[in-house]
């Protein structure tokens, strides 16, 4: 059996039908006019075919993009969350607020609580050694997205605005194109 878009077989069909039945005159025009037109749907199936792959290559392609964003934001609203917390045990135990960004959190409250003496406690701790672990990953995921950014094009010219950078441009080009 003949699959339903084999084109090299209906190619086939259509040369032998056209080759078989010549009639004259009038009917011989007919017949090459169908023949042409189903070597050009031929034709046609194959670029569609072509296209299609190519879309669903893209497409895929753009949701692998999209998943990288979505994982790193996650990651970066958990340290948030975990970073608001250990802030809080200090709140609630009237110590002095540690400073630093929340990839040097840990080393400076350690640090801080240590020199005042204070012991921490194993919760405090067991938050700290999370938020360092996502520190570690959410870099893993700057580099990952840093590498998409270098290879896309969209990506190198939206980068050419003062303050955009590799994160925000493909979290920006992913969300240009709408998947449904």
């Amino acid at each position: 059996p003949v699959a339903p878009y084999d084109v090299p077989s209906v190619l086939a069909e259509a040369t032998f039908f056209s080759l078989s039945f010549v009639m004259p005159h009038r009917h011989s025009l007919d017949l090459a006019m169908r023949d042409a037109r189903l070597r050009i749907m031929a034709d046609d199936l194959v670029h569609l075919r072509e296209a299609l792959a190519a879309e669903v290559a893209d497409e895929t392609a753009l949701r692998d993009r999209q998943a990288e964003v979505t994982a790193r934001q996650a990651l970066v609203e958990t340290r948030t969350k975990l970073v608001s917390t250990v802030r809080s045990f200090m709140r609630t135990k009237a110590l002095p607020r540690v400073k630093g960004t929340p990839e040097s959190l840990a080393k400076n409250m350690r640090a801080a609580l240590q020199h005042m003496g204070v012991s921490l406690p194993a919760h405090v701790e067991r938050l700290l050694l999370t938020i360092e672990g996502l520190n570690e990953s959410i870099e893993e995921a700057d580099k990952a997205l840093k590498q998409i950014a270098d290879q896309d094009p969209v990506c190198k010219l939206l980068q050419t605005m003062p303050g955009v950078g590799p994160v925000t441009a493909v979290c920006f080009a992913s969300s240009m194109y709408q998947i449904e």
